[in-house]
């Protein structure tokens, strides 16, 4: 999965045009077809985009167990951009993840 931060001048309002434009962006930057992949994006203050993208067959393997549960997702992301849903919008934050020593 590649996470991230777009600056845009100015953003397309038809959902088809900004989703073009956000793949174009990324398109440069990543080792598999952006055409070829699941693509999430979020539109913060000042026309920056947090965008996730990731190989569609990726996608495919999380859902499986659910699928085969009869349970089908409708939104998978990682949990990093999940929190941010639940931080202030105004503000400096940090974020960090600590791992436990091996």
């Amino acid at each position: 999965m590649r996470l991230a931060v777009l600056d845009f001048e100015s953003l397309p309002t038809k959902e088809e045009e900004r989703l073009a434009l956000i793949k174009f962006r990324m398109r440069k930057t990543l080792p598999f077809d952006v055409d070829e992949a699941a693509l999430s994006y979020h539109i913060q203050a000042g026309n920056k985009v947090i965008a996730a993208v990731s190989p569609i067959e990726i996608v495919a393997r999380y859902e499986a167990p659910f699928r085969a549960a009869g349970i089908h997702p409708g939104f998978v992301t990682s949990s990093s951009l999940a929190l941010l849903e639940l931080l202030p919008v105004k503000g400096s934050i940090l974020v960090a993840h600590r791992s436990p020593e091996p």
